[in-house]
């Protein structure tokens, strides 16, 4: 009986397993000093662009740092992270971009610090904080930067967002038309006012004669207004070359309301003798705030 001779064979296979390199942890990037944030005035009627730049630093090194953002917000206003963006008191989603005047990022020679600038294009009716009813607060600009491992430590910093007391009219020119001699404007010219700027307003009136090419020059008394269609020596307001106070309340205007406006109502006597031509003169539109 022949014996089978069975042999076994053991492979023996080892697994290698390759772990990824170890790298050092990341040192996230923050935001400071010096910075530069200073509003000196707004344009009427059209936003302004307001420019916050802070110095951030990495310490990994400056040429780690991919970016920043920014949010500017009344310094009162609750949970400001979180605010709802609009145009009177918070900007949100501010893009910035790296400022090599203020602060250049030096590669490779150990510089940790770089200049970034984060602009945001404000309304002509954002809340002022120098005077009126926000006073007692500031404006805010809190910038987070960022690198690879995602944002860093943000800094805030404040400036005082100045009032912006501005009116526009509209026509340009108050025409009354072809008055006789001796009469009265038959229908009021109308004058709208506009409040351009971020308080509640009135405004202030004065004027000039009126200049004729040939006779005598209209004085500056025969011209009458007031904020309704007047009867004419009954309720209107006798235009003189001071400057008189006519209350109109403009609201600061805001999202909902940008172009907020009133009418004004003007009429004019013209002389009985002497006058003809087209007479023309000035009327100053000044505005004042009323809050």
């Amino acid at each position: 009986m022949k014996t089978k001779k069975i042999i076994y064979i053991i492979v023996s296979i080892a697994i290698l397993i390759f772990a990824d390199p170890v790298s050092a942890d990341n040192n996230l990037p923050y935001a400071g000093e010096p910075s530069s944030f200073v509003i000196s005035s707004l344009q009427e009627g059209q936003t302004t662009p307001i420019t916050c730049t802070a110095t951030l630093t990495d310490p990994d090194g400056c040429e780690e740092i991919t970016g920043a953002a920014a949010v500017m917000f009344r310094s009162n206003i609750a949970g400001y992270t979180n605010c709802a963006a609009n145009g009177r008191n918070c900007y949100r989603n501010i893009s910035c971009s790296y400022n090599p005047s203020f602060d250049p990022c030096e590669s490779g020679v150990g510089d940790l610090t770089v200049g970034y600038d984060c602009v945001a294009n404000v309304q002509f009716y954002v809340d002022p904080t120098d005077a009126g009813q926000y006073e007692a607060t500031d404006w805010s600009c809190e910038v987070t930067p960022a690198d690879g491992g995602g944002p860093g430590s943000p800094a805030i910093f404040n400036a005082e967002m100045p009032s912006n007391i501005a009116l526009d009219t509209d026509p340009l020119e108050i025409a009354y038309g072809t008055i006789p001699l001796g009469e009265i404007s038959a229908t009021a010219a109308v004058m709208s006012v506009i409040n351009s700027g971020n308080r509640s307003l009135d405004i202030q009136l004065s004027g000039t004669d009126m200049i004729c090419p040939a006779g005598t020059d209209i004085p500056v008394g025969n011209a009458q207004y007031n904020t309704f269609d007047f009867e004419y020596d009954v309720s209107g307001l006798t235009l003189t070359d001071t400057l008189a106070t006519l209350t109109m309340e403009l609201p600061q205007p805001s999202d909902s309301t940008p172009t907020v406006e009133a009418d004004t109502f003007w009429e004019l006597q013209m002389l009985a003798t002497g006058v003809s031509g087209s007479c023309s003169g000035e009327v100053v539109f000044n505005a004042l705030a009323d809050d």
